[in-house]
C-alpha cells in the first residue's frame, strides 16, 4: 500500500454538505459523531477532544466516524474578535486532515451548527467547551433533542486555552517591542533616548493593548496638530500663551516617537505600513519646527524689534540647513555611524525642541520682570542657531576628513 499524501486525504475527508448528506445516508447504520470548532493554533486539548469524540462512535461497537465541522475565517472573526483567526482556513484544515481520529471535514461559515444538525441529524453531538445544557447554544439543542439525538460533554478541564496562547504571544511581543522601544534605535538623540523615548515607549505600549487597530498616520497628523498648536500660540504675544506654546512643542516631541512605536507591534506589516514614522513623519516633523520657530520669532519681533526677526529667521533657516545637511551625508556615504556622533547631537530635533520649549516656559519671567519679556525667547532661538551652526561646521568637516582619506 503506498503512501497517502495530504492532498489525498484532503480529497477523501473535506466534504460539503451534500456530500455528507449522501454519506450519512450511506452509512444510515453507523453512529456520526459530530464535533465542531475554530481549531485556530491547534494543540494537545484539541487532539485529546477529538480522539475523545472519536471513541464515542467506536462505543457502540457498530462502527462509527466522526465529522468535524470547522468554522471559516469569518466566522471566527465574529466569534473570537477582529485579530482572529490567527491561522487561514486553508491551513487550519491540514491538521484535522492528517488526525487519525477524523473521518470528515466540513466547513461553515455561520456562528452555530445549526444548519449541519438540521441536514445531517448526527447521533451523537459532542461539545468541547460547553459544561451543561443550559449554557450551550439552545438551538442546536432543541434540534438534536428533537430527533432524539445525544449530546454529550468533553468535560476534561482544559490544560491549554487558544485565546491564552493567543494572549501569551501578543504580551511576549509587547514586552519584547518595548524593550526594544527603550533602546536607542539609528541615530536618535540624546534627550530622546534619556527623556522622551521613556515617555512615548510605554504610552504606545498601552495603546497598543488597548486598541490594536489604530492607524499610526493618525497619531502622526494629531501630534503634529499639538506642535503646530504650539508654534501658533507664540503669535498672540502673551508671556502665558508663550509658556503654553512651548510645552506644546515639548509634547510633541516626546509623542512624536509614539507612531513608530505602536507601528513596531503591529504584527504582518505591508510595505506601505512600514513607511509609519517614516516621510509622513518626516515632513510632519519639519512642519512642527518651522511653525514654533517662526511662531517665537514673530514673538521676539513684538518684543525686541528687528533683532527678533534677525535671530528667528537664522534659526529657522540653520535648523532646516541641518536637516538638510543630515540627508545630504546619507545620500552620499553608506557607512554613516561616525558623522552622527559627539557634536551632531546638538543639532538633533529633540535638542532643538527642549531649547524653545524652556524658552517659551522662561517668558512666564517677565510677569515678575516686565522688562525681561521676549529675551527668554530670543535666547533659547539664538542657542538653538549656535547648536545648528555647530553641527553643520561638524558633519562638513567630517565629510571632508573622510573624503580625503
Amino acid at each position: 500500500m503506498g503512501i497517502i499524501s495530504l492532498d489525498q486525504l484532503k480529497e477523501q475527508k473535506v466534504k460539503s454538505l451534500e456530500e455528507l448528506v449522501d454519506i450519512r445516508s450511506q452509512r444510515e447504520n453507523e453512529i456520526m459523531v459530530l464535533a465542531s470548532g475554530c481549531f485556530d493554533l491547534i494543540h494537545s486539548d484539541h487532539f485529546e477532544y477529538l480522539a475523545w469524540a472519536k471513541n464515542l462512535a467506536w462505543a457502540k461497537k457498530l462502527g462509527g466516524y466522526l465529522v468535524v465541522a470547522i468554522n471559516d475565517d469569518e466566522s471566527v472573526k465574529k466569534l473570537k474578535g477582529p485579530d482572529r483567526p490567527i491561522i487561514k482556513i486553508e491551513n487550519r484544515i491540514i491538521p484535522l486532515v492528517a488526525n487519525f481520529y477524523v473521518d470528515y471535514i466540513i466547513r461553515f461559515n455561520e456562528s452555530d451548527v445549526v444548519e449541519i444538525i438540521n441536514r445531517l441529524e448526527p447521533n451523537i453531538f459532542a461539545r468541547g467547551k460547553d459544561s451543561a445544557l443550559e449554557i450551550m447554544n439552545q438551538e442546536e439543542r432543541e434540534i438534536v433533542e428533537e430527533y432524539n439525538g445525544k449530546i454529550f460533554f468533553f468535560n476534561k478541564e482544559p490544560q491549554i486555552s487558544t485565546t491564552e496562547l493567543v494572549q501569551r504571544i501578543k504580551e511576549s511581543n509587547t514586552d519584547k517591542r518595548y524593550d526594544l522601544a527603550l533602546k536607542k534605535k539609528g541615530f536618535e538623540g540624546i534627550i530622546s533616548r534619556v527623556l522622551n523615548r521613556k515617555i512615548s515607549a510605554p504610552i504606545a505600549k498601552l495603546l497598543y493593548e488597548k486598541n490594536q487597530n489604530l492607524n499610526p498616520n493618525t497619531m502622526t497628523y494629531l501630534f503634529t496638530g499639538i506642535g503646530v498648536t504650539g508654534g501658533l500660540a507664540f503669535i498672540f504675544n502673551d508671556p502665558m500663551f508663550a509658556v503654553a506654546g512651548g510645552l506644546l512643542a515639548q509634547a510633541s516631541s516626546v509623542l512624536d516617537g509614539v507612531d513608530g512605536d505602536y507601528a513596531r507591534y503591529m504584527p504582518n506589516r505591508t510595505p506601505r505600513e512600514k513607511e509609519y514614522g517614516g516621510k509622513i513623519d518626516t515632513i510632519c516633523d519639519r512642519v512642527v519646527d518651522g511653525t514654533v520657530i517662526a511662531g517665537m520669532g514673530c514673538y521676539a519681533y513684538e518684543n525686541l524689534g528687528e533683532l527678533g526677526i534677525i535671530i528667528g529667521g537664522s534659526a529657522l533657516a540653520l535648523s532646516y540647513t541641518t536637516t538638510y545637511s543630515r540627508h545630504y551625508i546619507k545620500n552620499k556615504i553608506k557607512d554613516i555611524k561616525e558623522f552622527f556622533t559627539g557634536l551632531d547631537y546638538l543639532g538633533g530635533r529633540d535638542v532643538r525642541l527642549l531649547t524653545l520649549c524652556l524658552g517659551g516656559v522662561g517668558e512666564g519671567l517677565s510677569y515678575i520682570y516686565p522688562e525681561l519679556r521676549g529675551t527668554s525667547v530670543a535666547i533659547s532661538l539664538a542657542v538653538v542657531s549656535a547648536f545648528s551652526l555647530t553641527t553643520i561646521v561638524d558633519r562638513f568637516y567630517k565629510l571632508k576628513n573622510y573624503i580625503n582619506n
